[in-house]
């Protein structure tokens, strides 16, 4: 609760000096086939510039100090490169649940 009362987004912080070579940009393009599927009417679905469409959705945005296109933290966490991703955060570990197995019961 006190993390999503601050005013200011974590998601949108501005990474200095992280750009779209800290991307994955495998895992942007399964995530664009998959958004496709799940949403064909999506406006974003017809946003064929990689950078554009990284703009559109939040994961680079504009440094109003540098006037550079910069990733936002919520994109590095999104889409970043394992190395990028601990660089910026040394000590981030990635726990999940695979649920694409329908048999998998946990």
């Amino acid at each position: 609760m006190l993390r999503d009362s601050s005013v200011k987004s974590l998601d949108r912080k501005i990474l200095e000096n992280y750009d779209i070579n800290d991307l994955d940009i495998i895992t942007i393009e399964k995530y664009r086939l998959r958004m496709r599927e799940v949403y064909p009417e999506s406006h974003f679905n017809n946003i064929d510039n990689l950078d554009e469409f990284l703009k559109s959705i939040g994961v680079i945005i504009k440094n109003r100090n540098t006037g550079k296109f910069e990733l936002t933290l919520g994109g590095l966490l999104m889409f970043g490169k394992t190395i990028s991703i601990k660089s910026y955060l040394p000590h981030f570990h990635l726990e999940y649940i695979d649920k694409s197995d329908a048999k998998y019961d946990r």
